[in-house]
């Protein structure tokens, strides 16, 4: 069984994770890693059931070196990093991202 995690080329190596002491869904990207925060929103930044992943926690990078317009425009704020990934979460907590 492979458990795919969110690996986001923009920033660190793995952000969710099915884990291995919780039920794994096939074709999930599973949960959050220890101390992140996922998201799915919609474009006035309001929760919904699917919308743009982002991610918040210890793992995000500060910025683009010296490429500020693009930090801001991933970044929309302080504290959330806007994946520009489509996906979901269901009932169980299984975050999907939509390919």
């Amino acid at each position: 069984m492979v458990r795919r995690p969110l690996l986001p080329a923009e920033r660190w190596p793995v952000a969710t994770f099915n884990q291995t002491h919780k039920p794994c869904n096939p074709g999930s990207i599973g949960f959050p890693i220890w101390e992140i925060e996922v998201k799915i929103i919609n474009e006035l930044s309001d929760e919904v059931e699917v919308g743009e992943v982002v991610i918040s926690g210890h793992i995000c990078y500060e910025g683009l070196f010296s490429k500020l317009e693009e930090t801001v425009a991933a970044f929309k704020g302080i504290k959330w990093f806007h994946a520009a990934d489509q996906g979901t979460k269901d009932e169980d907590g299984f975050f999907i991202v939509k390919i």
